[in-house]
């Protein structure tokens, strides 16, 4: 994607990516993610989250 015709603002080009890219995203306190995998039988074997925020969690069937 790039900025509309005439309109070289970087700021403008930004926003735009920022609206397509845009969706609600689904919260969940890993804590309690875990305490579910537990309460379905599964073991966390990894559960971290990395420089930007995204958690991984790694459950398994014991």
């Amino acid at each position: 994607m790039t900025p509309a015709a005439g309109d070289t603002s970087a700021h403008h080009y930004d926003r735009l990516l920022a609206e397509r890219h845009s969706y609600p995203k689904l919260r969940l306190a890993g804590s309690w993610l875990v305490a579910q995998c537990r309460t379905a039988g599964l073991e966390a074997r990894h559960d971290a989250a990395d420089s930007t925020g995204m958690r991984v969690l790694h459950a398994v069937k014991p």
